[in-house]
């Protein structure tokens, strides 16, 4: 039971950090689409006005993939982790019913043998 739990644990803790280095790119992203926005605010020129433009407009769209990759990433740690978790907590609730039936069948042959005794 606790090589499966302790197994669990490694597989949340992997994901855990998947999940932090995705949001970690994410805000890589947001800042790189603020710092587009403010290029875009300081272009005084044309030029530098319509490619400061085109670099926001890249970088928004940037975030908004990185978004939708995220939440799907995190609806599938979602679903991996409930679903070890319970069957986890199946294996442990079969591992203690067998558990409680050898302990059982124990008992019932203790008795028999004092009574025969």
């Amino acid at each position: 039971m606790d090589a499966g739990l302790a197994d669990s644990l490694h597989r949340l803790a992997a994901d855990c950090s998947a999940v932090v280095a995705l949001l970690d790119r994410r805000r890589r992203l947001a800042a790189s689409l603020e710092a587009a926005s403010a290029r875009l605010r300081r272009a005084r020129q044309p030029s530098e006005e319509a490619d400061a433009a085109k670099a926001r407009l890249a970088a928004f769209h940037r975030l908004n993939e990185v978004t939708d990759v995220a939440r799907l990433e995190l609806l599938g740690f979602r679903k991996r982790w409930l679903l070890a978790l319970c069957g986890r907590l199946v294996d442990t609730g079969e591992m203690r019913i067998r558990h409680a039936r050898s302990q059982v069948q124990l008992l019932e042959e203790t008795i028999d043998k004092l009574r025969n005794d």
